[in-house]
């Protein structure tokens, strides 16, 4: 389902955010090997703030017109307690103190974040996605390709169902190569 079903359906109570996301890292569990496209899982922290997601709507509050939705984030982009690497080794305990705005958005809006995403080492690597601290990701659809792009990760995640949505970013391509490609 789109995003925006997915959240109609936690939201109408039709599924819980904890199916959503538990649905969502077994999918993680059986692709992710074959494209690696997520780096760093986010499970237990994804399931928490699932059941957070559950508490409220169980209470009458309303949880967000993105409600449960799985989403993974850039290596590049900064999640509260995890590493943003930017693919490269020597940043891997580089644990970010806050989320980067688009991630504190998505989680207000009811998104959850499950995972970061493949990355050329420091976006440096131009229109393949491979990381010297994670390998590469390769295409979904044909593993001899590439997904495209410093984004790669996210686009391979979302083509695959990993993911609902996929956080990256762009100024030349990044995310609609990987979109094009995957």
């Amino acid at each position: 389902m789109p995003a925006a079903a997915q959240a109609a359906a936690v939201r109408n109570g039709d599924v819980s955010a904890a199916e959503l996301v538990g649905s969502h890292l077994d999918r993680i569990a059986d692709v992710n090997p074959r494209v690696n496209a997520v780096t760093q899982l986010m499970a237990e922290r994804a399931r928490e703030a699932a059941a957070r997601t559950d508490a409220r709507r169980a209470a009458g509050a309303e949880p967000g017109p993105l409600a449960g939705v799985p989403f993974t984030v850039k290596e590049t982009t900064a999640v509260e307690g995890v590493p943003t690497t930017m693919g490269a080794a020597r940043f891997r305990d580089l644990v970010a103190e806050a989320d980067a705005p688009p991630v504190a958005r998505l989680r207000a809006a009811g998104a959850v974040p499950i995972g970061h995403s493949n990355v050329p080492t420091l976006i440096l690597a131009g229109m393949h996605t491979r990381s010297e601290l994670f390998g590469d990701t390769v295409n979904p659809w044909d593993p001899s390709r590439t997904p495209g792009g410093s984004s790669g990760g996210d686009g391979a995640a979302v083509a695959t169902g990993m993911a609902a949505l996929g956080l990256g970013n762009d100024s030349g391509g990044s995310v609609r190569i990987p979109a094009s490609f995957c």
